[in-house]
């Protein structure tokens, strides 16, 4: 009875390892210095975290860098210690661990009960989205964004199989490693609500990931000076204050247009998905309910990130490729889309083409077109 299962695990694994190394040859990686070039301004302050030598040297940064960032400060702590005592450089033991969590997101996927081809289909949609994997890996300075996204991982593998232990470490973790995390709390909540979990289960695991968000408040508390202000208000009304300070509508224009150009970059998920259930609609609203957050931020805040904060809800979105196509034609055209789509010139090896943007946008809508094609084909057949 177990034969075939270890057996559509081992298959998996080659093949999701055969992906893997695609997406490593295809892939481009900013130093530094390139990085800040790029726009990647955060990496300012994780490095700045990164390359202090002590706790005592981490009080005043709160005065000249962003407090928002400084407070995911231990995962950058560690790895400047880390980094210290390997005699490695602190950006490139970064990269590593950023090859260590696209590891563990294969271990994840890997856990699940579905089909081989189903399962190669989520990995695939998971690492080389232009938006995840892609960018953490060519800017390994953002490796709390990428354990966030794994976290996210994690808690929706858990909710799928009602894993509670690894359901409570990937929110747990989530909640200390970015301010984001809390938006996960109404999630679970919800998850609980639909799946008729117990009462005392669901308020011990809510507590438990309140807790960890709580606990890295207080510990950044201690750590920083407090500066003035709160960025709390910008990053949640920031569009309210962004449309009555003369705004130039524009900025709306590209901002909603990096967004939507996010949105068509998933289509293809449209030829896999068969009719959907209550599950799959909770699935769909979480992937939704974390982009509150950077859509109410506003242009002026989350601006031309909007595309990659607004993609942690991915690993929700994939679980629909579960109950999904699992014809080995399909999906294969599925991953050639999805990685036609992730050679986003900035991250890879067509780094430095001319009008990157162009091949971008024209490899986004080619793929939504042969996704609703294929769609209104399948879909067509079933009816006749």
């Amino acid at each position: 009875m177990n034969a075939p299962i270890f057996k559509n695990n081992a298959a998996y694994y080659f093949w999701a390892l055969i992906l893997s190394g695609l997406f490593f040859l295809t892939a481009y990686s900013f130093t530094y210095d390139q990085a800040i070039i790029r726009g990647f301004s955060d990496v300012v302050d994780y490095m700045a975290v990164a390359h202090a030598p002590n706790l005592s040297a981490l009080t005043d940064l709160s005065l000249t860098h962003a407090l928002h960032r400084l407070e995911r400060w231990p995962l950058h702590f560690l790895m400047g210690m880390m980094s210290r005592s390997m005699d490695i450089d602190a950006w490139v033991l970064e990269k590593y661990c950023v090859i260590a969590a696209m590891g563990a997101g294969l271990l994840l996927v890997g856990s699940l009960h579905a089909g081989l081809w189903q399962k190669l289909a989520l990995f695939a949609l998971l690492i080389f989205s232009p938006y995840t994997f892609r960018q953490y890996y060519a800017v390994p300075g953002m490796l709390a964004d990428c354990i966030f996204y794994v976290a996210i991982l994690g808690l929706a593998v858990g909710m799928c199989g009602r894993r509670w232990p690894l359901m409570i470490l990937a929110l747990c973790c989530a909640c200390f490693v970015r301010q984001t995390g809390i938006l996960l709390l109404p999630i679970v909540a919800i998850y609980c609500v639909v799946e008729k979990v117990d009462l005392k289960k669901s308020i011990y695991v809510l507590a438990l990931g309140l807790g960890s968000f709580l606990l890295s408040k207080f510990v950044s508390h201690l750590v920083f000076t407090p500066a003035p202000g709160s960025y709390v208000v910008m990053h949640t009304l920031g569009i309210f204050f962004w449309m009555a300070d003369e705004p130039h509508w524009f900025d709306l224009v590209d901002f909603l247009g990096r967004y939507g150009l996010m949105l068509l970059s998933l289509s293809p998920i449209l030829m896999l998905v068969n009719r959907l259930s209550r599950r799959d609609w909770m699935y769909i609203a979480f992937f939704f309910f974390l982009h509150t957050q950077p859509l109410m931020a506003g242009p002026a805040v989350s601006g031309s990130n909007v595309d990659r904060l607004a993609i942690y809800g991915l690993p929700f979105l994939a679980l629909l490729l579960l109950g999904g196509s699992n014809q080995a034609k399909l999906v294969g055209l599925f991953i050639a889309l999805i990685f036609v789509e992730s050679l986003l010139p900035n991250f890879s090896i067509l780094h430095g083409m001319a009008y990157p943007r162009i091949f971008f946008v024209s490899a986004v809508l080619l793929a939504t077109v042969i996704s609703l094609w294929i769609r209104g084909d399948r879909f067509g057949k079933l009816a006749l």
